[in-house]
């Protein structure tokens, strides 16, 4: 429901409810891109992890929807250009060191077109010490 009302907030307010090309920088299983290309918009994700990027690829196929994903480190991979959205949220931006966060930075740049947008959900100090003082806990799953 949470991802339903961010992904809803994106289409209308950020892209305006037009079709968009999207990229979603630590993309995940493609929760946010497969909802969003479901509204019409064709969209790429980039991932280090290859078993969310399998089931993103998976999710894609089956529903047959206009996205395309890439395996790698997005400090590394080429993000290609022409993007009317740039998105990474959850809090990533907040792991990479600055030089890295300055490259990134600049390569979401280099990916959008003219008035283009970029989307960076970052985490405030208090926010990560929060997050960092919370307990651990482990959950198991019979699959997923």
């Amino acid at each position: 429901a949470v991802i339903d009302q961010h992904v809803r907030w994106i289409h209308e307010h950020v892209i305006e409810q037009r079709p968009s090309r999207i990229l979603d920088l630590g993309c995940g299983p493609g929760l946010y891109t497969s909802r969003l290309a479901r509204l019409g918009h064709a969209c790429t994700g980039i991932d280090f992890s290859p078993a969310s990027i399998e089931y993103a690829v998976e999710q894609a196929d089956d529903g047959n929807l206009d996205c395309r994903y890439l395996l790698g480190d997005m400090r590394d991979v080429g993000f290609g250009a022409g993007f009317d959205l740039v998105m990474l949220i959850f809090g990533e931006f907040n792991v990479f060191r600055a030089e890295d966060a300055a490259s990134i930075l600049r390569k979401s740049r280099d990916a959008l077109q003219d008035r283009g947008r970029l989307l960076l959900e970052a985490h405030t100090l208090d926010a990560v010490q929060a997050i960092g003082a919370e307990p651990g806990e482990w959950r198991t799953y019979e699959s997923g």
